[in-house]
């Protein structure tokens, strides 16, 4: 009977790790800007979850060109998480242009393991922005609609549908144009976690070196 009951304990245990922690890295950190042909940029994102395990993220990334209307990003990180990675395409059909704002999705695949689980994840994050121009530099808010469908290794065929809702804005000052400063707010709608995310990004030229601002 104590062992049945110490079972029935581990399990519960287990689930509910699972469920608080499954989604808690989970981010956006994207407009529809797109960066230019021979400009890269690295970002740096502390990310605090405000639900459930009310843990803290580090998040690594990459961005880089792909075409005109595309960018290839890559994503690390560890925190909450033991660790987790992300490949993701941009794709940004309708760009930023006079009153019409940029309008694309973000197709993502992640990796995560999260203590005795491994979960694999497939994403697609429709992407809304608006740039502004402002007495110090650029504003940017934008809003995102991230849909993950998580798989893990011990229920392969349990899969879990996760919805967000993810509201930011990226501000860019004239002085340092270079770095691009962001906050982030991911809601839970179902089957995620809720959190914030403050985070800069630094864009560089890979040809002579130089410092550059996305588009």
């Amino acid at each position: 009977m104590k062992s049945t009951f110490k079972i029935l304990i581990t399990l519960l245990s287990s689930a509910l790790l699972l469920s608080q922690n499954s989604q808690a890295y989970f981010t956006t950190s994207e407009t529809g800007s797109i960066l230019e042909r021979e400009h890269w940029s690295l970002l740096l994102a502390p990310q605090f979850i405000t639900q459930g395990s009310n843990g803290f993220n580090i998040i690594t990334g990459l961005n880089a060109p792909l075409a005109d209307s595309s960018n290839l990003m890559l994503k690390m990180g560890f925190g909450e998480v033991d660790f987790f990675t992300e490949i993701s395409l941009k794709w940004i059909p309708i760009p930023d242009y006079e009153s019409q704002p940029a309008i694309g999705v973000k197709l993502s695949f992640q990796y995560a393991h999260l203590g005795a689980y491994n979960q694999f994840s497939f994403g697609a994050a429709p992407i809304v922005s608006k740039s502004f121009s402002w007495e110090y530099g650029n504003l940017e808010p934008y809003a995102s609609l991230p849909i993950h469908l998580s798989f893990f290794d011990q229920k392969l065929l349990d899969p879990v549908l996760g919805f967000q809702l993810s509201l930011g804005l990226i501000t860019q000052f004239e002085s340092i144009e270079d770095f691009e400063f962001f906050v982030e707010g991911n809601f839970n709608l179902d089957d995620s976690t809720n959190s914030v995310v403050f985070g800069a990004r630094y864009n560089f030229d890979t040809l002579v070196g130089q410092m550059r601002p996305q588009s």
